[in-house]
C-alpha cells in the first residue's frame, strides 16, 4: 500500500514579528500536516499564532511579519518560495480563507456579488455573466437564496454575512479552506449551523479544512485531527520588555495575562522575575504563594520544577 502524500505539508514553520521592542516569535518551529479531504483543528489561548500560523501559510503577513524558516508544502511545492504575484494567484484557487468578522471582511458599499465576481474574475478568464451565474450557484451551495446576491452586506445577520465568506472562499474551487474562528460573535444556533455547513461542504465536495478556534470543543467536534498552540504572544512581549529592562511593563503585562487567560504558571514566573529586578523581595514571595494557591485552587496541581527552582533562585 503506497504512501499517502499530504496535500499540505508545514514543516519547521517560524514566523516572526520585528517591533520596536525586538523580535517577538509568533510560530516558532511547528510541523503538521493535512490530507486530501481531511479536517484539521488549531486550538490554543488567545495571541498563541494560530491566526499568524495560518496567514503564513498563503503569506498573507502584515509588513512586519516574516517567515523566518520552514517550509510550507502545497502538493510539493514550497509556497514560502514562491514570489507574491505567484501566491496572489495560488490564493483561493489552491487555499481560500475564511476570515474571523465577516463584517470586517466584506466591502460595507459594494453589493455582495460584486465583490465575488471580482474575485472570480481575478483568478480566472471568464464574463462577468458566467460569474454572477457561479455565485448564484454559490449562495444556493451555503444556504443563501440567490435573488439576494445584490444586496450590500448591511442588509445581511451576521449568520448570512459568514455564509457569504464560506461562498467567497469557496469561488475558485479551492482543495484548502482555512476557517480563521468563523464562528466569533455568532450566537450558539448560527455557531453550530455554520459549523455543520463547512463539515457538509467538505464531504461533499473532498475539501480538506483547517479550522481555528480558542474552543477546545468546537474542534474536537469538528475536526479529525488537531494540534494545541501554546506560549501566547503576551509571554514573549513579557519576556522582550525584561530582556530590555522595562521591568514595570514586565510586571503589568504578566498582570493583565493573569486575568486573562489560564496561562497562570508562566505569568507568575515572569512576575517573579520581574520583580526580583525591581529589587523587590517581598512580592516574589507574595507571587509565588499566590501561583501555588492558583495551580491548586484551579487545576488541583503543584508548581512545576521549574518556578520552584525559579522561586529558591531568586531568593536565596
Amino acid at each position: 500500500m503506497g504512501t499517502v502524500t499530504p496535500l499540505l505539508e508545514v514543516r519547521d514553520l517560524k514566523t516572526y514579528f520585528h517591533t520596536k521592542e525586538g523580535i517577538a516569535k509568533a510560530v516558532d518551529g511547528i510541523s503538521f500536516e493535512v490530507n486530501e479531504g481531511a479536517s484539521f483543528g488549531f486550538v490554543g489561548e488567545s495571541g498563541c499564532g494560530k491566526t499568524t500560523a495560518a496567514l503564513s501559510i498563503i503569506k498573507l503577513l502584515p509588513k512586519n511579519g516574516r517567515i523566518e524558516g520552514g517550509q510550507v508544502l502545497f502538493r510539493g511545492e514550497d509556497l514560502t518560495a514562491k514570489s507574491d504575484e505567484e501566491i496572489r494567484m495560488r490564493r483561493w484557487k489552491d487555499v481560500s480563507i475564511v476570515f474571523q468578522g465577516a463584517m470586517n471582511s466584506l466591502n460595507p458599499v459594494m453589493r455582495i456579488s460584486k465583490q465575488i465576481v471580482e474575485a472570480i474574475r481575478l483568478h480566472e478568464d471568464i464574463s462577468i455573466p458566467e460569474a454572477r451565474e457561479r455565485v448564484k450557484r454559490l449562495f444556493a451551495q451555503v444556504g443563501l437564496n440567490p435573488a439576494l446576491l445584490d444586496q450590500y452586506p448591511h442588509e445581511f445577520s451576521g449568520g448570512m454575512k459568514q455564509r457569504v465568506m464560506i461562498a467567497l472562499a469557496l469561488a475558485c474551487n479551492p482543495r484548502l479552506i482555512i476557517g480563521d474562528e468563523p464562528t466569533t460573535a455568532l450566537d450558539v444556533m448560527v455557531q453550530a449551523q455554520i459549523l455543520d455547513l463547512l463539515e457538509e461542504l467538505r464531504r461533499s465536495l473532498n475539501l480538506a479544512t483547517i479550522l481555528i478556534s480558542h474552543d477546545l470543543s468546537v474542534i474536537f467536534d469538528a475536526c479529525e485531527r488537531l494540534a494545541v498552540m501554546f506560549l501566547s504572544a503576551a509571554d514573549r512581549l513579557t519576556e522582550l520588555y525584561l530582556e530590555a529592562g522595562r521591568y514595570e511593563q514586565g510586571v503589568e503585562l504578566a498582570q493583565r495575562t493573569l486575568a486573562a487567560d489560564n496561562c497562570w504558571e508562566r505569568a507568575y514566573r515572569h512576575l517573579m522575575v520581574a520583580y526580583h529586578r525591581l529589587g523587590n523581595r517581598g512580592q516574589i514571595g507574595r507571587v509565588y504563594q499566590r501561583c501555588v494557591q492558583t495551580l491548586r485552587d484551579e487545576l488541583d496541581v503543584s508548581p512545576t520544577d521549574e518556578t520552584t527552582a525559579l522561586f529558591a533562585e531568586l531568593t536565596n
